[in-house]
């Protein structure tokens, strides 16, 4: 088997769930904000765990997780995540969840898994650099269509709110990405050696800043302000 080609795949499904934020179908799903991204990167997901899979079966010693601690952070979060499933009120619910939110264990456990096979198989700095211009990539357009939903408050289903929502359908949920944008694009910022690339970090600042503001949301105001002071 390839390990190459296994590793390559796993960069670009990286890259296609990196795009996850632009998916909404509002004439398919009851709730067109959220299943089909939540749909999508599971599928993502299973095909990374599946090259995963071929690149542990061809050469376990180099693939395998190490003893981190970030990674034992990680696993002691999930750990605590089944435990608490499992001793709830409503273990069925906790596990599943709904349609509306889909962020039950099932779904957590993807990112789990998509976590551990990134970070495992994605070593070089190249490959990271592509997958956060794909989500950067998807954040502008994010921001761009919170932009014109202040311009069209009917847009995209927004039913003329002043607070806007963008492709993710909640307004917490647009100020939180905006916060994420500002933070992660200006990091990259100070690691990104081509000019380019660098003025284009610098727009998804500049959009994320605006979209926390756009949001109207006060968790991320001052998630923005404790932040940058930090």
């Amino acid at each position: 088997m390839n390990t190459k080609i296994l590793q390559k795949a796993v960069v670009a499904l990286g890259v296609a769930a990196a795009v996850t934020p632009l998916l909404v179908l509002p004439m398919s799903f009851i709730f067109p904000f959220i299943v089909p991204k939540i749909l999508f990167f599971r599928s993502v997901v299973i095909l990374s765990a599946v090259c995963y899979a071929g690149l542990l079966f061809s050469s376990f010693q180099s693939f395998r997780p190490r003893l981190q601690a970030l990674h034992i952070a990680v696993l002691f979060f999930f750990f605590s995540l089944v435990v608490s499933t499992f001793v709830g009120v409503d273990w069925y619910k906790s596990f599943w969840d709904n349609h509306e939110r889909m962020l039950g264990l099932f779904t957590l456990l993807h990112f789990g898994i998509y976590y551990f096979a990134l970070s495992t198989v994605v070593r070089d700095r190249a490959s990271w650099a592509w997958i956060l211009r794909a989500l950067f990539g998807a954040g502008v357009v994010v921001m761009l269509i919170g932009v014109y939903q202040k311009i069209d408050p009917n847009f995209l289903l927004n039913n003329g709110s002043n607070r806007v929502s963008a492709t993710l359908g909640n307004s917490i949920y647009y100020g939180g990405f905006g916060l994420f944008l500002f933070f992660a694009a200006l990091q990259q910022w100070f690691v990104e050696s081509n000019i380019w690339w660098k003025r284009f970090l610098l727009l998804v600042c500049a959009l994320g800043f605006v979209g926390v503001f756009l949001s109207g949301t006060r968790g991320s105001m001052l998630g923005l302000i404790v932040g940058g002071g930090v």
